[in-house]
C-alpha cells in the first residue's frame, strides 16, 4: 500500500500531478460544458449545493492526488465519475443526519390522518434483484459516462423534456445517447432472455 491507502500498481497506472495539470489545460470548451452539465445534474439528483463547488472539489482532489485518474480512462470521464462519487457521498451523509433534534413538532397532522398506505414495504427479494440489475447495468456502461448520467436521471424519475433540460441535452443528443445505450445493451438483453 502507498499514499492514500491505494495499492502501488494503481498509483503507477495513474496520471502524475503534472499530467493532471496538463490534462486540465487540455480541456476543450466542449469538455468544460460537458463537465458543467454533469455537475449540475449530480447536484440536482443528490442535493449538493452548487455545481461549481462540486466541479471544484473534483478538480482539487485530482490535483492533490486524493483521486487518481487511471491512464486508460478519459480525463473528462474520470472527473464525471469523481463528481458523481463526491455528490453521492454528500447525499449519504445528509441522509444519515435527516432528523433535526432541535426541530419543532408540526401539529398540522394527527397520527389518525396518516394512512397505512404511506408506509412503504420493501420486498427483500425485489430489492436484491434491483441492486443486482443496477450493478450489471453500471458494469455494462462503465466506459460511457454519458449513458450512466442519463440512466441516473431516468432512475430519479426524470424523462423526456425534463430529462433533456436537466442535463442540457438537445433532442438529437438525447436520441443519440439512447440509441447507443440500446445497441450496447442488446447482448446483455439476449443473455438475460436465454436464462
Amino acid at each position: 500500500m502507498q499514499e492514500n491507502g491505494l495499492p502501488e500498481d494503481v498509483i503507477k497506472d495513474a496520471l502524475s500531478p503534472d499530467e493532471v495539470k496538463a490534462a486540465l489545460n487540455g480541456l476543450t470548451p466542449a469538455d468544460i460544458a460537458r463537465l458543467n452539465r454533469a455537475a449540475a445534474f449530480f447536484c440536482t439528483i443528490n442535493g449538493f449545493n452548487q455545481p461549481n463547488d462540486l466541479l471544484q472539489e473534483a478538480l482539487t482532489r485530482a490535483l492533490a492526488g486524493k483521486r487518481k485518474c487511471r491512464r486508460d480512462l478519459a480525463f473528462v470521464q474520470f472527473l464525471c465519475g469523481s463528481m458523481r462519487s463526491i455528490a453521492n457521498a454528500a447525499a449519504k451523509a445528509s441522509r444519515r443526519s435527516r432528523i433535526d433534534p432541535f426541530a419543532e413538532v408540526d401539529d398540522g397532522e394527527d397520527e389518525e390522518e396518516l394512512s397505512a398506505e404511506a408506509v412503504e414495504l420493501i420486498d427483500p427479494e425485489r430489492l436484491a434483484a434491483a441492486r443486482d440489475a443496477l450493478q450489471k447495468v453500471n458494469e455494462l456502461f462503465k466506459d460511457d459516462e454519458e449513458i450512466l448520467i442519463v440512466i441516473e436521471a431516468m432512475a430519479s424519475g426524470l424523462k423526456g423534456e425534463e430529462l433533456r433540460h436537466s442535463l442540457g441535452l438537445s433532442k438529437t443528443d438525447h436520441e443519440t445517447i439512447r440509441k447507443r445505450m440500446h445497441r450496447q445493451s442488446k447482448p446483455f438483453a439476449k443473455l438475460w432472455r436465454e436464462k
